[in-house]
């Protein structure tokens, strides 16, 4: 898991660096950059999975490198956490408009960044116990998390050939390294209460004797576009929120959402905010900066480059032309 600390001041990239490493995780990288220009050319090149960038730093500042990032590239894997001195309300309306995970104030203890890399941790290797994960290399465990949650989801489509598929894939690789399904993803997912391997086996083999009998009778990944059009409006809405909500990981929700539609996470949410904006445009009263918070846009700013950048118009250029 890579993680990058954004901050100009050396003792608290160095406190924060000392807290990870009082974590004990063998899969995690950490780099640290001084300036909000570094961090935006570090997350396109090395797409950490967890940025710690400080509000004030130098050539640009933490909150409008996170805007340029998800702006410019989407990093709709990186999840952004924001550090101040400043116990300031403005400040954390703005970072969690701009989809921050969370606002940490200095000092920044080590409960907190232990609770961050935890939960991260639990999403990456999900289906996988974590004290498990750590007895296999990252590759591995990221591989078997990745085909745990290919048999749910073949498994909540009902469909017995992928299915069949998935659990011949899933056995061969569970059985070599010797690592079961977590408990509560086999519970959740299965509604089996085991997180033994021989038993597990047994249980799936018994599933495809029989006929699959499922809680969900409609497509999992149908389910979820619906969740999408009806939330997309949120500022806080991202691919974290729809992997938590029907448990998945976000790395598999990736994977699963080009495979399905064919585009990325990002670009399908862009899509409908534009559209739903553009159907807005055409009501003269409305205001722009009206229109941007409708849209999922905490700033106007923020809407007008991306808008701009979709349909190579300004909003009230498209506006102009469409009214």
């Amino acid at each position: 898991m890579k993680i990058l600390i954004a901050d100009d001041e050396h003792d608290v990239c160095t406190v924060i660096k000392h807290h990870i490493a009082l974590y004990c995780s063998p899969f995690i990288q950490v780099a640290s950059v001084s300036n909000g220009l570094m961090l935006k050319k570090v997350c396109q090149e090395w797409e950490p999975e967890i940025v710690f960038a400080d509000i004030c730093m130098p050539k640009l500042s933490g909150l409008d490198a996170i805007d340029e990032v998800q702006t410019s590239f989407g990093a709709e894997n990186t999840s952004f956490y924001v550090i101040s001195s400043y116990s300031d309300f403005q400040y954390a309306r703005q970072a969690l408009k701009l989809g921050v995970k969370d606002y940490l104030l200095k000092p920044i203890r080590a409960a907190h960044i232990h609770e961050i890399l935890r939960s991260h941790e639990e999403r990456r290797y999900l289906g996988v116990d974590i004290q498990h994960a750590y007895a296999l290399s990252e590759e591995n465990a990221i591989q078997l998390s990745l085909t745990i949650q290919r048999m749910a989801s073949s498994f909540e489509e009902q469909d017995l050939a992928t299915f069949e598929a998935d659990f011949i894939h899933w056995n061969s690789l569970a059985s070599t390294l010797k690592t079961p399904i977590s408990l509560p993803f086999m519970y959740e997912k299965f509604t089996q209460e085991t997180n033994d391997l021989e038993q597990q086996i047994e249980f799936f083999s018994k599933v495809l004797q029989g006929s699959l009998n499922n809680r969900f009778p409609r497509r999992s990944v149908d389910v979820m576009i619906e969740f999408i059009n009806q939330h997309f409006c949120d500022p806080s809405f991202c691919m974290t929120v729809v992997a938590d909500r029907f448990g998945y990981s976000p790395q598999y929700l990736s994977t699963l959402f080009k495979k399905e539609l064919s585009i990325n996470f990002s670009t399908y949410l862009t899509s409908l905010r534009i559209e739903k904006a553009k159907t807005m445009l055409r009501i003269p009263e409305v205001l722009i900066k009206d229109i941007a918070t409708a849209c999922g846009y905490p700033y106007s700013n923020y809407f007008i480059k991306i808008f701009s950048k979709e349909t190579g118009l300004t909003p009230a250029e498209w506006k102009r032309i469409h009214t």
